[in-house]
């Protein structure tokens, strides 16, 4: 029961951060981060306790105390440490999955509520667009500025996340026995992705379908029709940006986004010319906990400089790779990369569990180059807290 407990608190506190943020006057680190980081170690050290460590987990831990023990000569012990938690918040996750997982667990009852707040959400979102409701009906989600269909979230980018998680859980683990409600599942989960304006949200919900057909259903046709809509329509938008322009009044700000997560690596790159190994540290460079407590090398690299409407500038870089690559360096990459490439290994077997766990891990990873997806505390821990629960449970 208490672990039960602790796995639903963990769950609830990564999906409303903000609400938990107001509830007990956190401002920058959210109680998701600290049950996460809580718990994580408190559980490694019970494992240390019995001799019992997963390689996997011993290279997370490893490579975590090596960056932080360097981050605290580049900048200070404070900042290496809070940054270390920000930058390997997804593999701290996994660990703490691993970790607490044991065979009274049901993995299914688990599942089921995150599941219910995306079917929630599903349905809060269309009463927004439809302009039933302002925000929600529960006042879970204060208003915003932007007339955003946030759902029961704080952000329209969560809201699509949750329901893209929800969309490939429903379809492949809990699957309805009848194709038309499948479809109409289906359909209707792609229309509110698309009534969000997210694109972080349209990114992944395209690379989901992607990866569900290719390795999934197999359904050859639907894939190849997908692909070429998605060739088409890139190709529209080039050709014809001004479409796109009068489609989103934002589009300007948009492309200027998109053209800065390119710099954004450009910066990186300079980063790890002059410091290759291991970077600058966690901490210090594109990401919170560098805008927040050391920005000097945001400024000494001219960061954001890019920005001239310091208004509309963002306070990180925008792509959780670029920010990963400056305070990791190539040792550190290459390791993530290693510690990546054994849980997909671990996670490939053919399980409904594990088939949709490795949609959403590629589509996490993916998804990782087009924003910081990988370092909020969100859908992209929660992905890697039950990567962890089912790596435990199946593999040999």
């Amino acid at each position: 029961m208490a672990r039960y407990f602790v796995i639903l608190l963990l769950i609830a506190a990564c999906l409303f951060d903000k609400h938990f943020q107001i509830l007990f006057g956190l401002n920058k680190f959210l109680l998701g981060e600290f049950i996460l980081v809580g718990l994580t170690l408190a559980l490694f050290a019970l494992v240390v306790y019995r001799r019992k460590i997963a390689q996997t987990n011993a290279l997370i831990y490893l490579l975590l105390f090596i960056l932080m023990l360097y981050g605290a000569f580049i900048s200070n012990i404070f900042v290496s440490i809070v940054g270390g938690v920000f930058l390997f918040k997804t593999l701290l996750a996994y660990s703490a999955g691993y970790f607490i997982y044991s065979q009274e667990v049901n993995l299914r009852k688990v599942l089921f509520f995150p599941l219910m707040i995306g079917y929630a959400t599903l349905l809060v979102s269309v009463l927004q667009f439809s302009g039933i409701f302002e925000t929600n009906p529960f006042g879970i989600v204060h208003p915003n500025n932007f007339g955003d269909i946030n759902g029961i979230f704080s952000t329209k980018n969560k809201n699509a996340q949750l329901i893209v998680f929800t969309f490939v859980v429903q379809l492949i683990i809990f699957r309805p026995k009848k194709k038309i409600v499948r479809l109409i599942f289906g359909v209707l989960s792609f229309l509110v992705v698309l009534m969000t304006m997210s694109r972080q949200g349209m990114i992944m919900f395209l690379v989901a379908i992607f990866l569900m057909n290719l390795t999934y259903f197999k359904n050859y046709k639907l894939y190849l029709t997908t692909v070429s809509g998605v060739i088409g329509i890139i190709t529209v938008f080039v050709i014809y940006p001004e479409i796109f322009f009068g489609l989103v009044p934002e589009a300007q700000n948009i492309l200027a986004g998109d053209y800065f997560r390119l710099i954004t690596f450009e910066k990186s790159l300079e980063v790890i010319k002059d410091y290759p190994i291991f970077g600058l540290g966690p901490g210090t460079f594109g990401g919170a906990v560098a805008h927040t407590f050391y920005p000097k090398f945001n400024e000494l690299y001219g960061l954001f400089n890019f920005w001239i409407n310091s208004s509309i500038a963002p306070t990180t870089t925008d792509v959780f790779w670029s920010h990963f690559i400056a305070e990791a360096g190539l040792v550190g990459t290459l390791f993530m990369i290693i510690i990546l490439k054994r849980i997909y290994d671990k996670i490939d077997i053919p399980i409904d569990y594990c088939k949709a766990f490795k949609i959403l891990l590629i589509a996490t990873i993916i998804f990782s180059f087009f924003s910081m997806n990988m370092e909020a505390i969100f859908t992209s821990v929660i992905v890697f807290f039950f990567i962890g629960m089912i790596i435990k449970k199946y593999s040999r």
